[in-house]
């Protein structure tokens, strides 16, 4: 099964921890379709 979820990955560091949370749950299967919304 597939989850639609949308990521918003901030300022700072957000952007790098949202890319290595997102990879690993990939890894894991977690089945995620991710949407990243323009900011504005």
């Amino acid at each position: 099964m597939t989850q639609k979820i949308t990521v918003i990955r901030g300022d700072g560091i957000g952007p790098e921890i949202m890319d290595a949370t997102l990879y690993v749950l990939d890894q894991l299967g977690a089945g995620l379709n991710t949407s990243s919304p323009m900011p504005g």
